[in-house]
């Protein structure tokens, strides 16, 4: 589980870099609308590839009709399943949970970096700095695995969301332009790091065989928790600034995420003592 999800996390990250820096450095400086109309242009160029898959995955679905009319028919999805399986994965819950304030340390930077650092009326320069967003990305991913698999899990999430909130601090504190680009690259490999290694902790706790109703059930409240710290970060970035948006909003987030990590503490502790007595 741990190399899949570092191996896919690497190679989409170098995608991202050879693309991005070509439309951030060189597109968006002939035309701001390039980038737009490349991103389109290669997503034409993926539908191949999808029809490919789609005739695999129907050909699957043939050969196992029956199979799968059987169990639309006597496993219906229900919110009253959806309860009970996540009674049986407490674990998996909390920890979803507990993720959810990150969104209000992560929105700021992750959507409005460019702004940031983009100086008005000036060439877009900002292609360099994906270059490194995207390594830092790209280390963040690689070390997940090796640190999950010699460090304790909690205490290494713990450290990471303190470390992306210190470096985000920092980035908007410092008037220096090129260390607060640094902080902001440790920001994105700390974000990177935590982002596999929670989602590799989140599948790696699920009991049972109902995978994709758990993973499902946790990107929808980490949407809408996206949602309501954009909404809270565009807010904030208007009426005061961009930097007091993302301060605020990482030491709300900061001390969110620290409870929730607190509560796991507890709810696992009690846990253990629980099946010492037994």
């Amino acid at each position: 589980m741990e190399n899949a999800f570092t191996i896919t996390s690497t190679c989409s990250t170098i995608l991202s870099l050879l693309t991005g820096f070509i439309g951030a450095q060189y597109l968006a400086n002939l035309n701001l609308g390039y980038p737009i109309l490349a991103g389109s242009i290669l997503l034409i160029l993926c539908i191949p590839f999808a029809i490919n898959e789609a005739e695999g995955l129907q050909r699957f679905k043939l050969n196992n009709v029956n199979r799968l009319k059987h169990f639309r028919l006597t496993n219906p999805l229900k919110f009253e399943k959806l309860k009970q399986n996540l009674k049986i994965n407490r674990d998996f819950y909390f920890l979803s949970l507990a993720g959810l304030p990150l969104s209000l340390i992560v929105s700021g930077p992750f959507n409005q970096w460019q702004l940031l650092f983009q100086s008005n009326h000036q060439p877009i320069h900002t292609g360099w700095i994906l270059i490194g967003v995207n390594m830092c990305g790209v280390i963040g991913s690689g070390l997940s695995g090796i640190i999950m698999k010699h460090f304790n899990k909690l205490a290494t999430l713990i450290l990471l969301s303190v470390i992306m909130t210190f470096t985000t601090l920092l980035s908007v504190s410092i008037n220096s332009t090129w260390l607060a680009v640094m902080f902001f690259l440790l920001h994105v490999l700390a974000t990177s790091l935590d982002e596999v290694f929670r989602y590799t902790m989140l599948h790696n706790v699920i009991i049972g065989d109902n995978r994709n109703t758990l993973i499902s059930f946790n990107n929808t409240i980490n949407a809408g928790a996206t949602l309501i710290a954009l909404s809270l970060n565009g807010w904030l970035s208007d009426t005061y600034s961009i930097k007091f948006a993302w301060g605020a909003l990482a030491i709300i987030g900061e001390i969110l995420t620290l409870v929730g990590y607190f509560w796991i503490f507890i709810y696992t502790k009690n846990k253990s003592n629980k099946v010492n007595k037994n």
